[in-house]
């Protein structure tokens, strides 16, 4: 672990930079309109769960000497919601582009990503969990926790691959409107820009959870300061950041509207 009032001084500074950020993420749910609701809700839930994760963790080390169960789990499912607003913030800016030939099939692609993503996430926290009960099977949780964390890393690397393939002109460029279109860009590169920054934290977490040994926070990351500040800390906040950020830039797209296509590939 590292000192207790550098964790601290972290944990509150977190608790400052994400109020603000969830209520622009707020913001952006209401003014991007529906397309926008599935990236936005995750951005918001991140920032919620990176506001209890620093509250729990300042309670814990207020009472105890060791990180709860609850702080350690909460702290670590946040990799998954920000794949997740990644993903769906991808999706509005793809149909803004008009770069979605054929909704349904887009929708399946989404769902599916989601579903790995999300059974990446329950694998960790039943890992995490296992690890503070009272009679512990390390090796069993180890193995939870290298598969939940093997599933979301393939379910980053697909939207990286998604993400590549849609900055692609579309077929159907001449037809979407240019301020639309340049907005759309905008989100798209928000996405691209956010995506080293969310692998950065996913390896953080893997490192300080895989440890050197079978129990959490063995790990050299564990107590390393600036490995803990810049891989976990800002590496999250600055996806937070650049997701927000365009975000307030592309309101527009949910006043204006655009065309889904629905014509096979």
């Amino acid at each position: 672990m590292i000192p207790v009032h550098a964790d601290k001084v972290l944990d509150i500074l977190q608790l400052v930079l994400y109020i603000p950020l969830l209520l622009l993420s707020q913001y952006c749910l209401l003014r991007h309109g529906r397309r926008g609701i599935l990236g936005w809700f995750y951005v918001g839930a991140f920032c919620m769960i990176r506001l209890i994760a620093a509250g729990l963790k300042i309670h814990s080390d207020n009472t105890t000497a060791t990180q709860s169960s609850g702080a350690t789990i909460v702290d670590n499912i946040g990799l998954s919601p920000v794949i997740l607003a990644a993903l769906g913030l991808l999706h509005e800016a793809r149909t803004a582009r008009g770069s979605v030939r054929n909704t349904k099939i887009e929708w399946l692609v989404v769902l599916q990503i989601h579903m790995l993503v999300t059974a990446g996430l329950a694998l960790v926290a039943v890992g995490v969990s296992s690890l503070f009960k009272t009679k512990p099977s390390p090796d069993s949780a180890m193995t939870l926790l290298k598969a939940g964390f093997a599933i979301m890393f393939l379910g980053w690397g697909i939207i990286v691959g998604l993400c590549l393939w849609s900055f692609r002109r579309p077929t159907s460029y001449d037809q979407v409107d240019p301020t639309i279109f340049r907005d759309a860009t905008i989100l798209l590169n928000a996405v691209f820009f956010s995506l080293p920054f969310i692998l950065l934290r996913a390896i953080y977490g893997a490192l300080n959870l895989f440890g050197s040994g079978n129990t959490i926070g063995t790990s050299s990351f564990s107590s390393n300061v600036p490995a803990d500040v810049i891989m976990n800390v800002l590496a999250q906040l600055a996806a937070a950041v650049i997701f927000v950020v365009a975000g307030v830039r592309t309101v527009r797209l949910g006043a204006m509207g655009f065309k889904e296509n629905s014509h096979p590939l």
